[in-house]
């Protein structure tokens, strides 16, 4: 092996991170992962610095909606002992974003124009929140892509690839990953997130709240097939363990 060329990716993916690549979380809290991150253990050698998104122009009961969908996600996949470290990264600068603006709020509290801060307990938001679970439990990312979407995947270990589905750029090196946490990530245009984000990005809607509600108008009749493979995908599991008990 060239030590020298060793070296120089070495720095390469070190300035990748610093620059905010999701392998790694600097954060020294609960946001940490020890498992190693699928995109430094499986990314090719040059990773292009992902897409970051524009908070700033999201209303704050959709930025609130989406962060708190993706941290339970993330909790379920910690109580797993799954690798977090793409969650991690993306509810870092979410949870800023959230924070300043509560800042703001607090500090301007007393003017008549200040918007009131979301209720996190409104039966329309928890609503939303049960809605994305049962949409991605029913529709895991590789299902989604090979079923909704209609995508050629390709197995490769952990993950699998395809040709990038978004159109944002000619692909012809299967640059878009399937990552078995349920996330994607194309190193061809930098794009990432679930189900749907890439709902979102394909249809150009950036609410978490209307992306929801387009997975379930666009897989439509689909989703009572699929609850019904996934209720027989239980059955068999539990039967399986009942024989081997």
């Amino acid at each position: 092996m060239d030590t020298g060329t060793g070296a120089a990716n070495q720095r390469r993916i070190s300035r990748n991170r610093q620059d905010g690549h999701p392998a790694v979380s600097s954060r020294g809290n609960d946001m940490n992962s020890s498992t190693p991150s699928y995109h430094e253990t499986a990314s090719p050698e040059t990773v292009p610095t992902p897409a970051i998104r524009d908070f700033r122009f999201l209303k704050t009961d959709d930025l609130l909606s989406e962060f708190n969908h993706l941290a339970e996600w993330r909790l379920d996949l910690k109580a797993r002992s799954a690798d977090t470290s793409y969650f991690d990264a993306t509810l870092t600068p979410m949870l800023k974003e959230l924070e300043g603006r509560k800042r703001l709020r607090e500090a301007y509290q007393d003017d008549p124009l200040c918007p009131v801060w979301p209720d996190t307990r409104d039966q329309r938001y928890q609503r939303l929140l049960a809605d994305a679970r049962d949409l991605k439990a029913i529709w895991p990312l590789e299902r989604y892509l090979a079923t909704v979407v209609g995508v050629d995947l390709r197995q490769s270990g952990r993950h699998a690839t395809c040709r990038c589905p978004l159109g944002t750029h000619d692909d012809t090196t299967l640059s878009f990953v399937a990552y078995p946490d349920d996330h994607f990530h194309c190193y061809g245009c930098g794009k990432h997130g679930d189900i749907f984000t890439l709902t979102g990005v394909y249809f150009g809607i950036d609410s978490f709240a209307d992306q929801v509600r387009k997975v379930e108008a666009i897989t439509g009749t689909m989703v009572e097939s699929a609850r019904i493979i996934v209720a027989n995908e239980e059955q068999v599991i539990r039967d399986i363990e009942a024989v081997l008990s």
